[in-house]
């Protein structure tokens, strides 16, 4: 694994960490992962929150492999709009498939950039 690839998976490593801790999320929390093809109501999140799923993880959008070029779930905002709505703790991530590419590594990381604000505001 190349120096770019092992900070990238520390940083991932690291942000999951303190972010668990400052939110007080444990490994016996339950959660969900959507994606573009689940719902992204205020009903579907509630259903989900009155079972004990605690937290939903978005997926923003993705980059290689069967995605393609570029893949961006149009249902992103709501999903976490909605689920934050309901009371749930909300994340998001951004899949890549960059093989040993540092070029196409640091391109994902540049895009996601640009992409976060208007994703997240």
């Amino acid at each position: 694994m190349n120096k770019l690839k092992r900070w990238v998976v520390a940083s991932i490593g690291a942000v999951a960490f303190f972010g668990a801790m400052i939110t007080g999320v444990s490994a016996n929390t339950n959660g969900i992962d959507v994606a573009s093809y689940q719902g992204d109501t205020t009903s579907y999140f509630n259903s989900f929150k009155q079972v004990g799923d605690n937290f939903t993880m978005v997926k923003l959008g993705g980059r290689g492999g069967g995605e393609g070029a570029h893949y961006s779930n149009p249902k992103a905002y709501a999903q976490i709009h909605n689920a934050d709505a309901v009371g749930m703790q909300t994340g998001g991530y951004f899949w890549a498939q960059v093989g040993d590419s540092v070029s196409e590594a640091l391109f994902q990381c540049e895009d996601l950039a640009v992409r976060r604000q208007s994703l997240w505001c």
